[in-house]
């Protein structure tokens, strides 16, 4: 049905629907089957949408551990749990340390170290990653501002803060870091905003207004897990990005396939026409 075009003011129109089943037992009851049909409706979405998605056992278990995880996670940063790990950047010559990249770590106090890859979507589902991320970029402004006040000669060193699709979203999100950055007096050439090319082009519109308002700030812009995502050269002339980061999967092949080598390649010189510093990633 959903594939008969209809007519909206002389024009023909075709709309594209997701569904979520659900084949209910003798347990069921009305809010069960309409949660567990909105997950089976969501799962159809996000394999490419204008699909139906039968909800099962296995589909139950992740969302049963999403909402594990979403409970837990409400009060982990009072309790302590969450911390930051830094992930150096090195020159090329691999003696100069230019800067960090502060991760987010989650200690669970029953099932340890949680990943980043079953916690972080959870936040950001549930907007949990709007105070989270909060404390994430004062946390790392506060420890950049120890190590200034301890080592004065780094002179040329930055911190890197990433940024979700919800936080970019956020009002006010310039004047957000600008007061941190003034509370904890790190000057903006110090600091890197990163995104990755999805969380980009949710909206670019907006995106390309805030990211201007931190570029206005003074802050570096740096695109994520390059080569990945939408790749699109537009985009790349639009953005006031100052740093292109090459993707891991990449990387990590260049010297085994020639042709991901060439791929790197042209990255790095798109990179430097563009005046933009290139990170390789998965170097380690």
């Amino acid at each position: 049905a959903f594939e008969l075009p209809f007519t909206v003011k002389d024009r023909a129109r075709v709309i594209t629907a997701s569904g979520g089943v659900v084949i209910a037992n003798e347990a069921w009851n009305p809010g069960a089957l309409l949660r567990d049909a909105d997950a089976a409706m969501y799962q159809a979405k996000s394999k490419g949408r204008n699909r139906i998605q039968i909800f099962d056992a296995k589909m139950q278990q992740i969302l049963l551990a999403k909402v594990e995880i979403a409970n837990d996670l409400r009060h982990s940063e009072q309790r302590g749990e969450l911390y930051l790990m830094y992930q150096p950047v090195y020159n090329i010559d691999g003696v100069t340390l230019k800067s960090v990249e502060a991760l987010l770590r989650w200690n669970h106090p029953q099932r340890g170290l949680i990943s980043p890859v079953d916690f972080i979507p959870v936040a950001e589902d549930t907007g949990m990653i709007i105070p989270i991320g909060v404390w994430v970029l004062n946390e790392a402004l506060s420890q950049m501002r120890k190590w200034l006040d301890e080592f004065p000669g780094l002179s040329d060193f930055g911190i890197a803060v990433n940024l979700s699709t919800r936080q970019l979203a956020m009002p006010q999100l310039a004047a957000l870091i600008s007061a941190a950055m003034t509370h904890h007096r790190i000057g903006a050439d110090r600091l890197t905003i990163e995104l990755t090319e999805s969380s980009l082009m949710a909206d670019l519109d907006d995106s390309l207004k805030v990211l201007r308002e931190l570029r206005d700030l003074g802050c570096k812009i740096a695109i994520d897990d390059f080569g990945t995502g939408y790749s699109s050269m537009a985009y790349l002339r639009d953005l006031p990005a100052t740093c292109l980061k090459i993707d891991r999967s990449f990387v990590s092949q260049i010297l085994r396939s020639e042709r991901d080598k060439r791929i790197v390649a042209a990255m790095v010189n798109i990179a430097n026409e563009l005046d933009m510093q290139t990170v390789a990633e998965g170097v380690e």
